[in-house]
């Protein structure tokens, strides 16, 4: 009976073979590249009687070598092509043999070369998009966020008790939503899938989510304000005079989110640059004084939104952080809806803000680019809605990668007129209608740049 075995050198020790098959044969492979280097120098190692990397070396060879002493055929494969499976160059250990089993040293041993190719392949993009039916699952799922359900729908809840457990409104939140400008099938897919939310080991790394959920909570903590009482710049001195307790409230917003305090290593100067962070926050806060603190992140701002046929959709969200300040331009109050951004931060130029609306908000709603700023609108429509819609309101971001610029305002900071925000209604609208009409499937965007990064790339046709 013939048998395939995949071994490693270690498993292959003290075996014989007739047939082998080494892949691999390029330098940085085969050997094993060296260990990584240790604080004792190689000459304390010798004069010591300690391994070096030359006895690896040794070891490695003569497993090697060991393998091929009774075989009949060997076949070694190497790449000649740079990548990640070994560059142009063979192994030293090739060379080698190609060096002593020549026909004078072996003539018992026949040594041939060959060169493997494949025709390249061209690229032909499909021509059919991808279109995904909104079939029987994909409904019940769309449901869970549906107000009002219809009569007409294709299936019988009833008949089944997960469907019907489904019936039960959920609220759409801006993760949702703030995908809406780059792929209307990406909100379908971030939805339905059930690896939405990943579960597991918490990563040793600090992830870019993790670093804005900190860098939020420790520098929302600096006074624990009430309406009442307003942050003067004497008060953001005091806190910026006590880094300890900065850093204190820190260690703390590690400890809320379930992630390891940063004590060493790359997470510890990681955290040194989030304490660098909240104390430039806090030095633009300090230059926007006095100002009261209406939210951080407590209060979760719903609204209902209906669509042209009867049934509504619940939206809701957190803003980062919302405070009143003095608006300059008529000494009056006005309400500010701060988001914190770690990525990229792209809106609307300021010029573009006497335009029209509609115009306006193109490119919120068409451009994956500005989805920051189309979330930022996000969170102040919300809080327009919840205020009778008569509220005076400003949003801005804080990116935190030039933080040093200060806060990055919608509008070039002027107040959201109620004009702006039903506009703004009616493109949300429009394009929920779209992504709850069970008739329309979801096709395929033309733009193969907006998959770039997206989690779902290898599912379109590209």
């Amino acid at each position: 009976m013939h048998g395939l075995q995949i071994l490693d050198f270690l498993e292959a020790r003290s075996l014989d073979f007739k047939n082998i098959f080494i892949l691999g044969m390029n330098e940085g492979l085969i050997p094993a590249p060296r260990p990584t280097a240790t604080f004792i120098p190689v000459n304390l190692r010798r004069a010591f009687g300690m391994p070096t990397f030359l006895d690896q070396d040794a070891i490695y060879g003569y497993h090697f070598y060991r393998l091929l002493q009774r075989a009949e055929k060997v076949w070694l494969v190497y790449n000649t092509e740079a990548g990640s499976t070994g560059g142009e160059e063979r192994s030293r250990y090739l060379l080698q043999l190609l060096y002593e089993l020549n026909a004078n040293n072996a003539p018992h041993i026949t040594l041939s070369h060959h060169t493997a190719t494949a025709p390249l392949s061209v690229h032909t993009p499909r021509t059919e998009p991808l279109t995904i039916a909104k079939q029987r699952d994909i409904i019940a799922v769309l449901d869970r966020y549906v107000g009002n359900h219809p009569q007409w729908l294709h299936f019988d809840h009833e008949a089944d008790d997960a469907l019907h457990n489904a019936l039960k409104q959920r609220s759409l939140s801006p993760l949702c939503p703030d995908a809406l400008p780059d792929l209307p099938h990406t909100v379908l897919l971030r939805i339905c899938s059930s690896t939405q939310k990943e579960t597991g080991n918490i990563d040793e790394d600090i992830n870019h989510q993790i670093f804005a959920i900190c860098c939020t909570a420790a520098s929302n903590q600096y006074t624990n304000p009430t309406n009442a009482t307003p942050v003067m710049a004497a008060t953001i001195d005091k806190i910026l005079a006590k880094p300890d307790d900065i850093a204190r409230k820190l260690d703390r917003a590690f400890r809320d989110e379930k992630f390891e305090v940063p004590k060493e290593g790359r997470n510890l100067l990681l955290k040194r640059v989030l304490l660098r962070l909240i104390q430039q926050i806090l030095e633009t806060d300090k230059a926007d004084t006095p100002f009261n603190i209406i939210g951080l992140e407590a209060q979760e701002y719903k609204t209902e939104l209906n669509l042209a046929d009867g049934r509504s959709i619940l939206l809701s969200a957190p803003s980062d952080r919302i405070d009143q300040i003095t608006y300059a331009a008529d000494n009056l109050p006005v309400y500010r809806i701060l988001d914190y951004k770690t990525g990229m931060v792209k809106i609307v130029e300021s010029s573009k803000t006497t335009s029209k609306p509609d115009s306006y908000f193109a490119p919120y709603f068409n451009n994956p680019e500005y989805k920051a700023g189309f979330q930022a609108y996000m969170y102040a429509y919300l809080f327009w809605t919840n205020h009778q819609r008569n509220a005076r309101v400003v949003a801005g971001i804080y990116n935190l990668r030039q933080i040093a610029r200060g806060i990055t305002y919608l509008r070039n900071g002027e107040l959201i007129y109620p004009d702006f925000f039903e506009q703004f209604e009616q493109e949300l609208r429009t394009v929920l209608t779209t992504l709850f009409d069970y008739e329309q499937p979801f096709i395929q965007h033309n733009d193969e740049k907006r998959y770039d990064y997206s989690p779902y790339k290898k599912l379109v046709h590209l």
